[in-house]
């Protein structure tokens, strides 16, 4: 037999004035947020302070923001972001990726973007796979699916080299494919941009 809370209701939900219990002690710990009767007045309760007027950094982006990192950071995926608020690839807190500034502004247009994943944007490659080298010699300018085709014959051939053979070919073989591929990929960027 289950005991229920006999206690006489001392707190109104802030949100749909239902009574209810809260301990004294929970009432002088609350930070001004008052209390929800359940799960979904809890949702709107929290909505209201972190989202809108509640909130003193909403709607402050860029530098008026208190919580402004700078106009250049490392990405959690470690490429360079710069701060840039007007540019048409700029991610929901205004940010663009370095090596697309830089590649645009070398072959003097922007990049060819068609949404989100789609095989015929225009991606930057970096030669050295170091994410932070955004030098221009360091990027290739290729198609997503150029760019993951390359990926992967890239890591084929290094699993290959480190001894690691699960393939239908053999260690020759990829390596004449990768050669050959590298050799068509290049003359590929050369055709399409004139180089």
């Amino acid at each position: 037999m289950s005991k229920e809370c006999k206690r006489t209701p001392n707190y109104k939900c802030v949100i749909c004035g239902n009574d209810m219990y809260i301990r004294p002690s929970a009432i002088k710990k609350s930070k001004g947020w008052g209390f929800a009767c359940s799960k979904e007045c809890g949702k709107i309760n929290r909505s209201k302070h972190t989202i809108g007027l509640s909130n003193h950094q909403y709607g402050v982006k860029g530098e008026r923001n208190a919580s402004f990192k700078g106009h250049r950071k490392i990405s959690t995926y470690g490429y360079v972001l710069i701060y840039i608020p007007e540019h048409p690839r700029a991610n929901h807190a205004w940010y663009v990726f370095e090596h697309l500034l830089v590649m645009e502004n070398h072959i003097g247009r922007p990049l060819k973007y068609y949404g989100f994943k789609n095989k015929n944007n225009e991606v930057c490659h970096h030669i050295d796979r170091d994410k932070q080298n955004n030098s221009i010699e360091n990027l290739q300018l290729m198609t997503e699916v150029e760019h993951l085709k390359l990926h992967l014959m890239e890591d084929k051939e290094r699993s290959l080299k480190a001894g690691r053979t699960r393939s239908k070919f053999n260690e020759e073989d990829v390596l004449l494919i990768c050669e050959e591929y590298k050799k068509r990929l290049c003359n590929s960027i050369r055709v399409i941009y004139k180089i």
